[in-house]
């Protein structure tokens, strides 16, 4: 069995962050015998800082924290939590719980045959502006690269390794693809 960790950034997401991380929990100890989940609060200003808290304190060996003093963007978020995680796999998702749990052992499933695995959502709860946003960066990625993404806002799953293996040179959101481009 392969180790996982949960890499979970969050920023001002007190209404569902301890529902998410909670839900998480119980599928990692029904899926995978070594797991971590990493929480990020990036910088936020509401209670998400003290849920994360209590969540550590809760359970000690299985949760981490990282801490942002102020907000710094999603990407570098992303980064950051994904870097801070120390199994092998690292499993990044949302702190509002748009995946479901069953989603670690699928991508899970994979983990002998792959180190890179993006996760295209079946449902997409995007407002026009976002879709728009989505589409173009997908076209860009497959007009300069011949890469789809599938899905820029999905969950992926890292082989912890690649992080150090595989340096990206941007600084934006565009790190994701640029990871998976040099992946694949």
């Amino acid at each position: 069995m392969h180790s996982i960790s949960l890499a979970i950034p969050a920023f001002n997401e007190e209404a569902s962050l301890e529902r998410t991380v909670r839900m998480y929990i119980d599928a990692l100890a029904a899926t995978a015998s070594d797991f971590e989940i990493v929480l990020l609060d990036d910088g936020s200003t509401d209670h998400t800082r003290l849920i994360i808290e209590r969540l550590v304190a809760g359970h000690p060996g299985v949760i981490r924290s990282v801490r942002h003093e102020r907000n710094q963007d999603i990407a570098e978020a992303c980064e950051d939590v994904q870097r801070a995680a120390q199994k092998e796999f690292v499993l990044a998702l949302g702190a509002d719980g748009q995946y479901a749990p069953e989603i670690i052992l699928a991508c899970l499933a994979h983990a002998e045959t792959c180190d890179v695995l993006l996760c295209k959502r079946k449902e997409k709860h995007y407002g026009f502006f976002r879709a728009v946003v989505s589409a173009l960066y997908r076209l860009i990625c497959r007009a300069c690269f011949g890469f789809d993404l599938q899905d820029p806002g999905g969950a992926k799953m890292i082989r912890r390794t690649l992080f150090d293996v595989l340096p990206v040179r941007s600084k934006s959101v565009f790190r994701e693809p640029e990871r998976a481009i040099r992946a694949a």
